[in-house]
């Protein structure tokens, strides 16, 4: 089995995952795999639920934190995706696999009126000011993830439809816009040179498709400039943008099926922030 996991980092790293990330999902796998190889299981397709549930019980016996828990079930279930989807295994044991509930807690609730802040303090003469505003409001009103914001093609975005197709995880899902992204977007792509086979949505300088990088800049310096938290991460926008959905009336599966989440939606983690909003009114 651990042939599959230099493939397993290949496809983290086509994520656009940070370096820390895959180290750690790695570190994860290869407990994993030394967990089986102990107990005779030597083959991907050999590997039941109950080896999954005998892991968990050896990680709590030594006394893991549950948050430590649900990072290596969740390491352990997306490994168990990627064999899938590669055909390298017929079922999937993780499937059923549950991980431990860990409360979050959420330090600062990204709202409507600190997303108008942030772009109220981007520099209209600045020669980046439309694409910084894009990422995020784009990032806002559909609560995608960075990596697969980053993935973006011009050739993504369906003018006429109003559709932003994101090629993410589970498989592709196609996302309707207001009127008025789509007008920024059709600007933004008017002032976009594209050079050779280039179609990256989000580029640098260069015309190479920005960084993961690049857009925790982008947030962290507008964020500082609207004297927002310094704790705000490119993936507050995604909470944000659950928080705002529930307050619509949104259904929960209509917002797990946008943000192409399979499983549960941890609603009690966004409730905190609705009753933060609760006691403000």
């Amino acid at each position: 089995m651990e042939n599959r996991i230099e493939s397993f980092a290949d496809q983290l790293r086509e994520e656009n995952l940070s370096p820390n990330t895959i180290n750690s999902y790695l570190g994860d796998i290869k407990d994993f795999l030394s967990f089986l190889k102990a107990k005779g299981v030597m083959l991907c397709p050999q590997v039941e639920k109950r080896h999954l549930d005998a892991f968990t019980e050896e990680l709590t016996s030594r006394g893991m934190k549950k948050s430590t828990l649900y990072r290596k079930s969740t390491t352990v279930k997306k490994f168990f995706h990627f064999l899938m989807v590669r055909e390298l295994i017929d079922d999937n044991p993780s499937q059923t696999l549950e991980r431990p509930r860990v409360e979050r807690k959420i330090s600062h609730c990204l709202l409507r009126k600190d997303i108008d802040a942030m772009v109220a303090a981007i520099d209209p003469n600045h020669s980046a000011a439309l694409r910084d505003r894009l990422i995020i409001e784009i990032l806002y009103a559909t609560g995608i993830k960075v990596s697969e914001l980053i993935q973006l093609e011009i050739g993504d975005f369906d003018s006429n439809r109003g559709h932003l197709v994101i090629q993410g995880p589970p498989s592709p899902r196609t996302l309707g816009l207001e009127e008025d992204l789509i007008g920024l977007l059709e600007d933004y792509i008017g002032t976009l040179k594209i050079q050779g086979d280039a179609s990256g949505l989000f580029v640098n300088q260069r015309g190479d498709k920005i960084s993961r990088q690049s857009i925790w800049k982008v947030v962290k310096k507008y964020a500082h400039k609207a004297d927002l938290s310094q704790e705000i991460n490119p993936h507050s926008f995604r909470n944000a943008h659950v928080v705002g959905e529930i307050l619509k009336g949104v259904p929960l599966r209509e917002i797990m099926s946008n943000l192409g989440i399979q499983g549960s939606l941890d609603t009690a983690y966004y409730q905190q922030c609705l009753k933060r909003e609760e006691n403000k009114g």
